[in-house]
């Protein structure tokens, strides 16, 4: 095993659309977008802890996403994380952002708990009917034994 790590800075993430996007125009004449990512544990309504992380992308992927993208639109980010470091009032200050340079659109779907127990109760029904799958002998079974 080798005695060193090659580092890869990668990350894939998925969320929300959680703020409007703002469209900068660089110095360079650049084209850079910031929006915000909104990321929940879960698709349960009991699941209330949400995370936010900063997403910027430039040229022709900004302008898309600016335009295209609105706000609660569920996304699937892929980029390299990057850490910004400046100095305000004498404090130092550090936020984590991700470099986006691919965004997808995901499907919606119902964030309603009611709708997921339906579905899983639906799949526990069907559980016996994989193959390879062990289901557990009906109650007429167990007496004719």
């Amino acid at each position: 095993m080798p005695s060193f790590i090659i580092p890869i800075n990668r990350i894939i993430i998925t969320g929300y659309l959680a703020m409007a996007t703002e469209l900068i125009i660089l110095p360079d004449q650049t084209p850079s977008a910031r929006f915000g990512l909104g990321i929940a544990r879960g698709p349960f309504k009991y699941d209330t802890f949400q995370s936010y992380i900063d997403v910027v992308c430039y040229r022709d992927l900004a302008l898309k996403t600016y335009k295209d993208r609105k706000v609660g639109d569920p996304l699937l980010i892929e980029g390299r994380v990057r850490q910004r470091v400046w100095t305000q009032n004498g404090k130092k200050c550090s936020r984590h952002q991700i470099n986006a340079y691919r965004i997808l659109p995901l499907p919606r779907y119902k964030r309603f708990a009611d709708d997921f127990e339906q579905e899983e109760e639906s799949f526990d029904m069907q559980l016996g009917e994989i193959p390879g799958s062990v289901a557990e002998p009906a109650a007429d079974d167990k007496d004719s034994s």
